[in-house]
């Protein structure tokens, strides 16, 4: 990911904070809705509570998006975390357009194809790592 990315998702993030309920729940009902079988990850889920989680997350990923040293071990352990849920590689792929979207929704006018390109980058980090972090975890 380039520095000018980075800059970019950092810079957008204050658009789309403000209203991290609403984007979490476009993120959820887009990712159900073009890959049903996820939903069942999140069966006995408060969704409410997940929608914060994810929001709280996605606050932490792009405060430390330029700082590796920070970025890696956390998305790395998160990433061991999340395959015990049966997180798949498939699920990454969707989550990520799932996201793109969302931003999208929130940001309207204000996603350029560079911003737009720029969250991918960011989400395609996070998930390599994510998957680094799976990889290394027994099942």
């Amino acid at each position: 990911m380039t520095l000018d990315g980075e800059q970019l998702v950092q810079r957008s993030w204050p658009l789309v904070s403000g209203h991290g309920a609403v984007l979490a729940e476009r993120f959820y009902l887009r990712l159900f809705e073009i890959a049903p079988e996820q939903r069942r990850l999140f069966a006995a889920t408060d969704m409410a509570s997940q929608e914060r989680k994810f929001i709280a997350m996605l606050e932490e990923i792009v405060r430390q998006i330029g700082t590796p040293e920070l970025l890696v071990p956390e998305v790395t352990a998160l990433g061991a975390s999340h395959t015990g849920y049966g997180v798949t590689t498939h699920g990454y792929t969707v989550v990520g357009e799932a996201l793109v979207w969302a931003l999208e929704q929130e940001l309207g006018p204000a996603i350029t194809p560079e911003l737009r390109q720029a969250w991918k980058d960011a989400y395609l980090l996070v998930a390599r790592l994510m998957l680094r972090g799976a990889e290394v975890t027994p099942r």
